[in-house]
């Protein structure tokens, strides 16, 4: 991958200070005082981003955060996370690795596996200069997590979609969500306008905040139609800690709840789509993938069966874009799968369409586009769009053997609300 520009990086330490600050020298950690090492110290240590859990499965979650040279120094580091179930006891360790090569790159991304249920976890990360084993190295301060899975005794999380880079919002919304405390955040697509600078992905994605918002709640991302344009978004999931190669689809249990993510990709068609693309391929392999669910235990023994997607599978809204080749791909699989509820965004404007809707699709005349009015199958819940007067925040929480369902805006009045 090709690495930012160090200007960039520059740029971002300058615009954000509180949030990348200089490590500390683990030396100094190790004998309770400053060293006094030109090696250890803290001018030449690199400046780290806040970490930020993302798509926990079943026993693993992901640790990614940014690593950035000081400005008195222009050393590629390598990086790694030290945990455990102490804070005073960190004694497992999980490298930035890919085929036994250690990353050098400034974007870190540890997997974190073999986790329980429930246990809770101390971490920290870690950095050394590439190419010098004998340096002590720097660390950051120590974050705290809870692992979910299967056996987790609750379940709550929350839900923001079609942020769009305007940032003011977007710090409006976490702290909502913040408020909230679930166990997990979802942000349900489009981030971004275009991912066209990697300067923008740090942005969004790593301190969209100037406090830590996901080193302790974990990140579940949802690509959109707009994460996937400009020229830097094949880049994108190096930044995302996915859990399965370099998918964006994946599925994981929080209790009695399995969560499918599904990658609805671009709203128009591969043919009106500069070469590159191929997202009508994604989709049918996402098909095969739901298929391949329906003898899954975490899904045939979970009690509710929640999709995140982006682009939902049914609107009532005037359409620009083709929903039939998700639609036609997923539906059945999604039924089989007594799917409850599908969350999406996209449209900028919430709603919610229960089974045996009939939204009136509107046609437009475009080149390649079909469009046909159908009955809804499985419950759809929209999110808001990208202002003060259209966002949502969505909750989910376990109540009673059902899962209670809120959508609300900024205000904190209430939309919809509903059990599945």
């Amino acid at each position: 991958m090709n690495p930012i520009s160090r200007r960039h990086f520059v740029a971002a330490i300058s615009a954000g200070a509180a949030v990348y600050t200089a490590m500390t020298p683990r030396r100094a950690i190790a004998e309770g005082t400053a060293s006094t090492h030109t090696e250890d110290s803290t001018a030449s240590a690199p400046h780290a981003s806040f970490p930020v859990l993302m798509n926990p499965t079943e026993g693993e979650v992901s640790i990614c955060w940014i690593c950035v040279d000081s400005p008195e120094s222009k050393q590629e580091t390598v990086g790694w996370v030290e945990f455990g179930a102490s804070p005073n006891k960190l004694d497992r360790v999980a490298y930035d690795t890919f085929g036994g090569f250690n990353n050098p790159e400034k974007t870190k991304s540890v997997r974190l596996t073999y986790l329980k249920t429930g246990q809770t976890y101390h971490y920290r990360v870690c950095a050394r200069p590439k190419g010098q084993r004998d340096h002590p190295g720097w660390v950051g301060p120590t974050y705290t997590f809870t692992q979910l899975g299967a056996e987790s005794d609750d379940v709550s999380f929350a839900v923001i979609n079609d942020t769009h880079e305007h940032h003011d919002l977007v710090a409006q919304l976490i702290a909502k969500v913040g408020e909230d405390r679930p166990q997990f955040l979802c942000w349900n697509g489009d981030l971004m306008n275009a991912v066209s600078y990697e300067s923008q992905i740090f942005k969004e994605i790593y301190h969209p905040s100037p406090e830590p918002y996901a080193s302790s709640c974990p990140l579940v991302f949802v690509r959109g139609n707009h994460d996937c344009r400009g020229g830097k978004a094949w880049h994108l999931h190096r930044y995302i800690g996915k859990p399965k190669e370099r998918r964006y689809y994946h599925h994981f249990r929080v209790g009695p709840v399995v969560f499918i993510v599904l990658d609805s990709c671009e709203d128009k068609i591969d043919a009106r789509l500069w070469d590159g693309r191929a997202f009508e391929h994604e989709i049918m392999l996402q098909g095969l993938y739901l298929q391949e669910l329906k003898n899954d235990p975490l899904i045939t023994t979970a009690k509710k069966r929640v999709v995140f997607t982006h682009i939902p599978l049914w609107s009532k809204h005037q359409l620009g874009w083709s929903l039939n080749n998700q639609r036609d791909h997923w539906e059945k699989a999604l039924l089989d799968l007594n799917t409850d509820l599908i969350i999406s965004g996209h449209i900028h404007a919430w709603n919610y369409l229960p089974v045996g809707a009939t939204p009136e699709e509107q046609t437009r005349a475009k080149p390649n586009h079909k469009y046909y009015p159908t009955t809804v199958t499985i419950n759809q819940l929209v999110g808001g769009g990208p202002s003060e007067k259209s966002a949502t925040i969505i909750t989910g929480k376990w109540h009673d053997g059902q899962l209670r369902m809120r959508c609300r805006n900024l205000a904190g009045e209430t939309l919809w609300n509903g059990e599945v």
